[in-house]
């Protein structure tokens, strides 16, 4: 039998025709025909269909904007990057920064205090002591009216049982002493790593630095219109220079001596005062101000229908600023965008870090986060969804044995309109993209 006669009698064969062939004998002849060497029109293929009962197109690619109120949950909170033993928290004191100033405009209004106590000095050799200055090393950060080089300071003392700890969460004008010790006003103050600013005390307090719950106090004066950073003892190992110091003029049998000490408590305490427009949701650096976000992924009308066999190709959550209401320091690493951060628990402090704001283009109002991983996540393992941090920034340092995130180096503000506000095209959105088996 001819090549040709063979393979019209298999492609034939396929319709049922002729009776079957020995195997080795019909697939050599259906790969000619698939390749074209024939052409039969008595015969119709059936190789394309083969096994499609079996083998259906079974995935679909699907894409679901969500801004209902029933699938996100946002809930402003207020939560201090450490806990302490009992209900006092402090945000501040392992900050390499203390951040001094007043920032008070339409949208803003806001006052940031330094606190810097130091070991007692003998008191012999203190009674020696004939000039005392408060060292303050400069960092360039500045926050406010940036546009300003203007330096008001006012130093008062405390003295105050238990007011001044790492565990201090405020302190009033009323734990203060009546008028200042020292205070500093000067133009010109530019932007410079250990710049530094001297500020002159009263020796008339000498007295008082005997005592182990002396501190100072350093508020903004009345012409301070931004806050400025200064370096802390956490700062040593990044730069030792910008360290706070305490400089004593010591009479002595001799001459002058003159010695400086450095601290041992320092760090700066937030007042925020500045209102957040109704239906809006505000996150703040330096005062644990934040938002929770959750995601009921599990609804069961929920159209996107996620399940845990869902594959997330994309999960952009998308927030819109307003300008407004929001703003940052002078530094370029404080506009990158707030963070978002997984909760494996109620309080969670330390939080995993997920995702970074980011901006299509330099100057867009619009925030995103990728979210895929973590929603992915979430879909298989359901118990663990306890919804997410919305943070103005996110730093991890070391607290005694836990390794936290935290934003307290900064007085970032960032305002985000929320789910409930007028315009549907400003609302929060999640656009997911997805691949689900079909039924």
């Amino acid at each position: 039998m001819t090549p040709h006669k063979l393979a019209a009698r298999t492609a034939c064969q396929l319709q049922g025709k002729l009776k079957p062939l020995h195997a080795s004998i019909v697939l050599p002849c259906i790969i000619l025909c698939c390749v074209g060497l024939i052409g039969l029109s008595s015969c119709t293929d059936k190789i394309s269909t083969i096994g499609a009962a079996y083998y259906p197109d079974s995935v679909e690619f699907r894409t679901s904007v969500r801004t209902d109120t029933s699938f996100m949950k946002f809930a402003s909170i207020a939560r201090p990057s450490v806990p302490a033993s009992d209900t006092s928290y402090n945000l501040t004191y392992a900050s390499p920064m203390m951040i001094i100033g007043r920032v008070a405009t339409a949208a803003e209004n806001l006052e940031s205090w330094g606190v810097l106590q130091f070991m007692p000095l003998s008191s012999d050799t203190l009674s020696r002591v004939v000039g005392i200055r408060l060292l303050l090393k400069d960092i360039p950060y500045k926050f406010g009216d940036t546009s300003s080089n203007r330096v008001d300071f006012q130093v008062y003392e405390s003295a105050g049982s238990g007011k001044l700890s790492y565990s201090t969460t405020q302190l009033q004008k009323s734990d203060l002493s009546n008028s200042p010790i020292g205070s500093i006003q000067k133009d010109g103050f530019i932007d410079s790593s250990d710049n530094l600013l001297a500020i002159t005390i009263d020796t008339s307090i000498k007295k008082d630095l005997l005592a182990t719950t002396f501190a100072f106090v350093v508020t903004p004066g009345t012409t301070m219109i931004n806050a400025r950073g200064f370096g802390t003892s956490e700062n040593v190992l990044a730069d030792a220079n910008s360290v706070p110091q305490l400089e004593y003029t010591i009479k002595t049998d001799t001459g002058i001596l003159v010695i400086t000490r450095t601290p041992a408590l320092d760090m700066h305490i937030i007042k925020d005062q500045s209102t957040t427009p109704p239906n809006e949701f505000t996150l703040r650096g330096g005062t644990g101000l934040r938002e929770l976000l959750t995601f009921n992924l599990s609804r069961p009308s929920d159209t996107a229908e996620l399940s845990a066999f869902s594959t997330i190709n994309s999960a952009v959550l998308v927030l819109q600023m307003d300008p407004n209401n929001s703003s940052h320091s002078n530094l370029s690493l404080d506009t990158s965008g707030p963070s978002v951060v997984e909760l494996s628990n109620s309080n969670d402090t330390g939080g995993t870090l997920w995702a970074v704001g980011y901006r299509d283009h330099p100057g867009d109002l619009t925030i995103r986060f990728q979210l895929r991983t973590l929603i992915e996540y979430w879909l298989r393992n359901p118990t663990l969804n306890l919804g997410l941090e919305l943070r103005s920034g996110f730093v991890r340092r070391t607290f005694a044995t836990s390794y936290v995130g935290v934003e307290d180096n900064t007085l970032n503000r960032w305002t985000f309109y929320g789910s409930d506000f007028s315009d549907p095209a400003k609302r929060p959105q999640l656009i997911l993209s997805y691949s689900k088996l079909s039924k």
